[in-house]
């Protein structure tokens, strides 16, 4: 299973395979994993009381209706083992760790593949490919790899045809805090859609915001009935303590209002910067709304900036793309431009 951030087996400066908040790492969120030593000799709570309280009162829902695990991975292993399905559907390109969890649960995949016209976002027409055999659909918002932001009126026909089906849907949203269109409130639309559907679970992710995927930290929200049934899929103390301490301190961080502004200011500049220089070089830019691009370059171009210690995303291994297909993160503009002179002085070797 392809994933980013492969700093042990290459010699990286910097990685721009890994999507995290530019900002880095807050010094509050530092503080709680310091914090969480002074634990250390104590087991978690099994109940996740305080860390699932901390969730609900930002998130507009009940303790009931949220459960915390080791980041987003955990959670949609658990979420498919829940739900015990046996037809799947996955619109690619997409994470790998969907059919990775569906594989796992012995679940039958059917790929739909979504077309590059439309920046490999999920249409109207995409959402007839839910048939009434389904059990199961992922969808990410914003897309990975692609980065856009999923339209509302698609989602809610695609909840509704899923509903209507039977089929669970899990809406992944590791990202959406970091996206265009959470932005300025990242928690309005969720109590809303878990209001209107039964057969919904939303998945975030701390580890991306807080840019600490040492510390595996998300959460998974969905009507009560399907928590019970997703936290029995989990050990009892699923969620260690330094997980704990980074939740509920991180889930206040990440609601503070100049923190998103701040954060938010940084991606939409430097994306645009990012996204203006590989189109200057004739790559295809696939334009998102997200930290990070996707984009088609150069068939050599992960190898030879790998020999210049830069790590990217190569996406050759995702359904529905191939060779010269790229997802470089949106860091800092001190990285940015050290990434900026790098393809320069490539071109001048050219």
């Amino acid at each position: 299973m392809g994933h980013g951030g492969d700093i042990y087996r290459n010699k990286v400066k910097l990685d721009f395979s890994v999507n995290l908040n530019p900002l880095g790492m807050p010094e509050e969120a530092a503080g709680a994993i310091i914090r969480s030593a002074e634990r250390a000799g104590a087991y978690p709570d099994t109940l996740q009381e305080e860390v699932r309280a901390a969730i609900a009162s930002v998130s507009g829902i009940t303790p009931d209706n949220v459960w915390a695990g080791c980041g987003a991975s955990e959670l949609i292993l658990a979420c498919v083992r829940a739900a015990a399905p046996k037809e799947a559907l996955l619109f690619d390109p997409c994470f790998a760790g969907y059919r990775h969890a569906l594989n796992a649960a012995g679940c039958h995949v059917t790929s739909h593949i979504l077309g590059g016209e439309s920046g490999f976002s999920i249409t109207a027409e995409d959402v007839r490919a839910i048939g009434d055999d389904t059990d199961i659909v992922f969808v990410c918002d914003p897309a990975n790899p692609s980065g856009v932001n999923m339209d509302e009126g698609v989602l809610t026909a695609l909840l509704d045809r899923a509903a209507k089906a039977g089929a669970a849907v899990i809406l992944d949203e590791s990202f959406y805090p970091m996206s265009d269109k959470a932005y300025p409130d990242p928690e309005r639309r969720s109590s809303k859609l878990l209001s209107g559907y039964g057969n919904l679970c939303i998945i975030r992710s701390l580890t991306k915001i807080l840019a600490v995927p040492g510390i595996r930290a998300g959460y998974v929200m969905s009507a009560a009935d399907n928590i019970r049934r997703i936290a029995a899929q989990l050990p009892e103390w699923n969620l260690p303590v330094v997980s704990e301490e980074v939740i509920r301190t991180g889930i206040g961080i990440v609601s503070d209002g100049d923190f998103l502004s701040r954060m938010h200011g940084v991606i939409c500049r430097e994306r645009a910067r990012l996204e203006k220089e590989l189109e200057e070089r004739d790559y295809r830019v696939i334009y998102g709304n997200a930290s990070y691009i996707l984009f088609n370059g150069p068939e050599d171009l992960y190898d030879r900036l790998l020999q210049r210690e830069i790590l990217i995303r190569d996406c050759s291994d995702f359904s529905g793309l191939g060779k010269g297909w790229y997802r470089i993160a949106v860091k800092s503009p001190e990285e940015n431009e050290s990434f900026i002179k790098t393809l320069r002085e490539m071109e001048d070797e050219d």
